[in-house]
């Protein structure tokens, strides 16, 4: 299929967070635009690798030609596409090392991003905002997705997190204009996103 099909595909993944199941493993958690929630039993960093490998682009070079916008080698915005740019988040704090505390959002389905105030943290002490249920992990701000498809909390400062979403909006032309960025994979249908996530979750 066209390439122009995996871009209709690709834009329906609005977050892709990681999370702890009840036994304590590593589970990933996808929202797509319709709401609907799909669940890998797979570390984060590989639902990441595996999104990577289906674009259409070499998403690592991408990120190492403009490394230097962010001013940092780690932690980078992941362009799979130019509909679906990844801002990396903190979300949780890991049990082990290599358990990863960042999921992704995509910069097009941020609606907002807010500050949380001492107050609020406060007022919310008994609720659960403001620390993560593993207990000494603070939330400093929450991102808004569009069309009410719910919020994020994290740890980082609510500016910092503007600052890479607003970096990203500046350079997301530059991301793609490199043709020696794109592959020559087939492309998938946008009927195929939940296929291609779901069959993740049993690979």
């Amino acid at each position: 299929m066209k390439s122009n099909h995996w871009a209709q595909m690709i834009e329906n993944i609005t977050s892709i967070i990681p999370e702890y199941s009840q036994d304590g493993g590593n589970i990933t958690h996808i929202l797509l635009t319709d709401g609907q929630h799909v669940t890998i039993d797979k570390k984060n960093k590989n639902v990441i690798q595996q999104l990577k490998a289906q674009s259409s682009y070499n998403v690592d070079l991408l990120m190492r030609q403009h490394s230097s916008c962010f001013a940092k080698r780690h932690l980078l915005p992941i362009p799979i596409h130019p509909k679906c740019i990844l801002v990396p988040i903190k979300v949780r704090k890991p049990y082990g090392e290599n358990d990863g505390a960042y999921g992704y959002v995509s910069v097009d389905h941020i609606d907002g991003i807010e500050a949380i105030s001492p107050d609020s943290l406060k007022e919310n002490k008994n609720s659960g905002l403001g620390m993560d249920i593993l207990g000494g992990f603070r939330f400093r701000s929450i991102i808004t997705l569009k069309d009410n498809l719910g919020t994020i909390p994290t740890s980082m400062q609510a500016s910092h997190i503007s600052q890479q979403v607003a970096i990203v909006q500046s350079v997301r032309q530059e991301y793609f204009k490199n043709v020696y960025g794109i592959r020559q994979d087939e492309g998938y249908g946008v009927n195929q996103v939940k296929e291609i996530v779901v069959s993740l979750a049993t690979r």
